[in-house]
């Protein structure tokens, strides 16, 4: 990101910027709605984070993807990329977004660890 702000390039297509906000936004909604949705609808015991979940959530964000956070990293990574346009940031946003993906990949069979196979 600083460097994308830094050596920001003025020979972008402002089309594709305006697209990149708007996929930077909805990272940040698909970033936070798990910090409400768990604590209502996990079983998170008072005083405890969001992320010590009891119970598996399927309903509201989590109907539509199981990973909303892993999802908005990646949304972050394809923002930067159309934002900035800079050969350095793309280079950089496609290992983010392998690297994440695999993380989901892990915290699946984590998750059947936890809650078993429903």
């Amino acid at each position: 990101m600083i460097y994308g702000f830094v050596y920001a390039d003025n020979d972008t297509i402002i089309w594709i910027e305006y697209f990149g906000v708007g996929v930077f936004l909805l990272s940040g909604v698909f970033g936070m709605l798990p910090v409400i949705v768990f604590p209502r609808k996990g079983g998170v015991e008072k005083g405890k984070s969001y992320i010590h979940t009891t119970k598996i959530v399927d309903t509201g964000i989590y109907s539509v993807v199981r990973h909303p956070q892993y999802s908005a990293f990646i949304l972050w990574a394809i923002g930067a990329m159309l934002l900035f346009q800079n050969w350095i940031v793309i280079i950089l946003g496609f290992p983010e977004i392998l690297l994440t993906y695999f993380d989901m990949i892990r915290e699946d069979k984590q998750n059947i660890q936890k809650f078993g196979k429903s």
